[in-house]
């Protein structure tokens, strides 16, 4: 039996469940994930955890612990998990590691962050792993701004060049201090999957408007005091590349993914029409969990300060 859902604007069918991601009714779909034989992939012989083989088309993912997949032409994920594999761990690759790989072959410009919704349009958190971006959008969450997506960021063009956004799924990750210092009860949160300290939470509110214009982007760094410096266009270039897909996941073959996929000069084109088209800051905090909530709320004053508080916030 399959299962249908919407992710990042693309309807997804699945041969197992997926309950991370956004149910819909069966429909035509985009992308299919189904079961293959172990004798369809590569031999793994000497092979460690990752992705073993990438092509343009064709990418090859291995684990002892997890099995086989293979993503095809940005259309599909044949799976070959391990007996015993933990059905939270199995799901969690798919809607990420394989998902986001998936996106990259369909040309999509993929940026490593999280973002919410304020005052109808998209506001975007790069950093690295570890640095906040969760736990800054889950904040202003809490302020009333709707999280539009966690962790990846799916980058699409208008005809006129306007840059958009489409909701992830409903949940964030955070570690338990993140969990703690938002007043939330660790006890009642579920981690990812066992053997993981970070918990998923259901975001509080739903973003059901589809292709969100993206309109600010806050590159986290730290500092001694919160700051938010605006950035030219040379600045903004290589300062979003570092955290764009694959750039912020493949650090030591960052530039061979690239060229090997033939992809290089569509992601730099991309990446240099959504500089021209969207405002990038460095935004300098200390990091520190006591003051996440006045980081929100220093962050929600730019914004509307840049929007002329004109506000408007239904999701």
């Amino acid at each position: 039996m399959s299962n249908f859902y919407l992710a990042h604007g693309i309807q997804i069918e699945s041969v197992i469940p997926l309950p991370q991601l956004i149910p819909t009714k069966p429909a035509s779909a985009d992308v299919s994930i189904h079961f293959a034989e172990r004798d369809a992939f590569p031999d793994t012989h000497g092979k460690k955890h990752g992705f073993v083989t990438v092509a343009a088309d064709y990418a090859y993912f291995h684990s002892e612990i997890i099995g086989d997949f293979a993503v095809v032409d940005g259309k599909h994920i044949h799976i070959c998990p391990v007996p015993t594999v933990e059905t939270t761990v199995l799901n969690t690759l798919i809607v990420t590691t394989l998902l986001n790989m998936l996106l990259f072959q369909r040309n999509n410009l993929l940026l490593h962050g999280s973002s919410v919704l304020i005052n109808g349009k998209a506001v975007a958190f790069l950093g690295k792993s570890g640095w906040g971006k969760s736990t800054l959008a889950a904040t202003l969450s809490l302020l009333g701004y709707p999280i539009i997506t966690d962790d990846m960021i799916k980058v699409d063009f208008s005809p006129n060049y306007e840059v958009l956004v489409e909701a992830s799924f409903p949940y964030i990750k955070l570690w338990p201090n993140s969990v703690t210092a938002l007043d939330k009860d660790l006890a009642n949160t579920d981690r990812i999957y066992s053997l993981e300290e970070k918990r998923l939470l259901p975001t509080e509110r739903t973003v059901t408007q589809t292709q969100i214009p993206l309109k600010y982007i806050y590159v986290l760094t730290t500092g001694p005091e919160n700051r938010i410096e605006a950035q030219s266009i040379q600045q903004s270039f290589s300062l979003v590349f570092a955290h764009t897909y694959p750039s912020a996941f493949f650090t030591s073959t960052q530039i061979d993914l690239l060229s090997i996929t033939g992809k290089q000069q569509s992601h730099l084109r991309n990446l240099a029409k959504l500089i021209e088209n969207v405002s990038v800051y460095r935004l300098t905090r200390p990091w520190n969990l006591n003051e996440i909530k006045r980081l929100a709320r220093f962050i929600e004053d730019d914004v509307l300060s840049n929007e002329g508080n004109a506000f408007s916030n239904s999701p």
